[in-house]
C-alpha cells in the first residue's frame, strides 16, 4: 500500500517555516474576517432598512417585533470582528515600532510554526465562532420568518422593494454564516491552500 497523499496545506505546515506559516495565517485571517465583518455591516444596513420600512408604513404592528429582532441581531454582530482579529493578531501592527518588531513578536508567538500550532489556532477560532453562529443562525431564521410574514401581507397588492431588500439581505446573511462554518472546517480548509 502506498503512502496517503497529503494536502497542500499539510505539506506547507510540515515545513515548520515562519514565512510560510505567517502567509497561511495572514491569508486565512483575511479569508475569515471578510465574511465576519460583512455580517456586521449587513446587520447594520438591515437596521436602517427596517427603520425606513417602519417609517414608511410598510410593516404591520408586528413590524416592531421585526425592528427589535433586527436591532438585537445587529448587537450580536457588533464586537465579533474585533474578537476574531485578536485571535489572529493579539497585537496589531500599530502597536509596534517597526515591521521587524511586529514579525519578531509573531515569530515567538507561533513557534514552532507547525500543524499543532495551526490546529490550536483553528481550535481557538472554533471555540469563539461556533457558539456565536449557533446563537446568530436562529435569530436570522426568526428574522426571515418575520420578513416573510410582512411580504405575505403585501402579496395581494404588490410587495414593496424595501421588503424584498430585507428578504435578500437576511438570506445572504444566512449564506455567509454557512461560509464561515466552512472556513472553520479543517477538511474544507485543506483544499483552500495551495502550495
Amino acid at each position: 500500500m502506498g503512502a496517503m497523499a497529503t494536502s497542500p496545506l499539510t505539506r506547507q505546515l510540515q515545513r515548520a517555516d515562519f514565512d510560510t506559516f505567517y502567509r497561511i495565517v495572514h491569508d486565512y485571517s483575511e479569508l475569515l474576517l471578510a465574511p465576519v465583518s460583512g455580517l456586521k455591516m449587513s446587520s447594520q444596513v438591515m437596521v436602517r432598512v427596517v427603520e425606513m420600512a417602519y417609517q414608511e408604513g410598510l410593516v404591520s404592528t408586528g413590524g416592531r417585533t421585526l425592528a427589535t429582532v433586527t436591532v438585537d441581531l445587529a448587537a450580536h454582530t457588533t464586537d465579533i470582528t474585533g474578537r476574531v482579529r485578536r485571535i489572529f493578531w493579539p497585537k496589531s501592527g500599530g502597536q509596534f515600532a517597526s515591521r521587524e518588531e511586529f514579525l519578531a513578536f509573531y515569530r515567538v508567538r507561533w513557534q514552532p510554526y507547525n500543524i499543532a500550532v495551526w490546529e490550536a489556532l483553528l481550535g481557538d477560532l472554533s471555540f469563539l465562532l461556533m457558539p456565536w453562529l449557533r446563537d446568530i443562525e436562529p435569530r436570522l431564521q426568526h428574522q426571515q420568518g418575520l420578513i416573510q410574514a410582512e411580504i405575505d401581507a403585501w402579496l395581494a397588492v404588490g410587495v414593496p422593494d424595501r421588503l424584498r431588500t430585507l428578504q435578500s439581505l437576511s438570506s445572504q446573511m444566512r449564506g455567509v454564516c454557512a461560509r464561515i462554518r466552512g472556513y472553520l472546517d479543517p477538511d474544507q480548509l485543506e483544499g483552500m491552500f495551495r502550495g
